[in-house]
C-alpha cells in the first residue's frame, strides 16, 4: 500500500469523518460533479531521509481539504480529519507510519461558493510494518 492509499484507508475507515463525507475522498481534485462536502488530499513535498546505520525514511508533507457548502462543516470535517492523524503512528495497510499536523488555515472560493479547510501533515513512511 502507498502513502496516498493508507490515507484514504484511514480516512474512509473513520466512523466520524465517514459519517460527514462518506467516501468521497479523493487524491489531488474531486470529480467535477462531486456531491458537496468532499475531501481532497495530495503530497506538497517529498524529502528521503537516511538515519546513520542505513535505515530509509521518507517524511513527506500532505496537504488534505475539507470542501463544504458551509464553514461549520468544513471545520467539523476538518476536526474529524485531526482527531484521525494528528498524533497517529502505526500500521496503515502494512506500511508503518508516523503523522503530525504542521498548519492549517481556512479559504473561501467565491467562485465555487465552498469553503475550505487545509491541513498540513507531516507524515513519516517507516517502510514495512513488522
Amino acid at each position: 500500500m502507498t502513502v496516498a492509499a493508507a490515507i484514504f484507508s484511514l480516512l474512509t475507515g473513520d466512523t466520524a469523518t465517514a459519517a460527514l463525507v462518506g467516501d468521497r475522498v479523493y487524491p489531488k481534485v474531486a470529480p467535477q460533479s462531486v456531491v458537496r462536502p468532499y475531501v481532497v488530499y495530495h503530497k506538497t513535498t517529498r524529502r528521503p531521509q537516511k538515519t546513520l546505520d542505513g535505515f530509509s525514511l521518507t517524511r513527506d508533507l500532505w496537504q488534505i481539504d475539507a470542501w463544504s457548502n458551509t464553514y461549520d462543516e468544513a471545520e467539523a470535517i476538518a476536526a474529524a480529519i485531526e482527531a484521525v492523524l494528528e498524533g497517529f503512528r502505526g500500521d496503515a495497510g502494512g506500511i508503518s507510519l508516523a503523522s503530525s499536523l504542521d498548519n492549517a488555515f481556512d479559504d473561501y472560493e467565491p467562485d465555487t461558493t465552498l469553503h475550505r479547510q487545509s491541513l498540513d501533515f507531516v507524515i513519516w513512511d517507516c517502510g514495512p510494518a513488522s
